[in-house]
């Protein structure tokens, strides 16, 4: 295990999400963008991921080898809902099944 010390990692890895937003901004929500060092909330910059309206939705990101991870940042997107990220589930592990990593 490799430790992440104050590194972002995030973007070495491979980010995917369930859908991509519809509409004029889907070509600046896809899932890389989240990863991209830039923490800019607004999605019209290119620096946020945005899925469609759906039941469930999932972003993840394969950082292609294993580390100890110490911190999650997330940021809500200001052209999102304000709700956006409530209810958000952060796990973290090797298992390619979301839903057997930890909390």
């Amino acid at each position: 295990v490799m430790s992440s010390a104050d590194r972002n990692v995030a973007p070495r890895g491979r980010a995917t999400q369930s859908s991509l937003i519809l509409g004029e901004m889907s070509s600046f929500g896809h899932a890389l963008n989240a990863i991209d060092g830039n923490p800019n909330p607004d999605l019209r910059k290119g620096s946020c991921s945005m899925t469609d309206r759906e039941t469930d939705p999932w972003w993840r990101v394969d950082l292609h080898e294993r580390y100890r991870v110490s911190s999650v940042t997330l940021t809500n997107p200001k052209t999102g809902s304000p709700k956006g990220l409530n209810g958000v589930h952060i796990r973290i592990g090797d298992s390619t099944n979301a839903k057997e990593n930890p909390l």
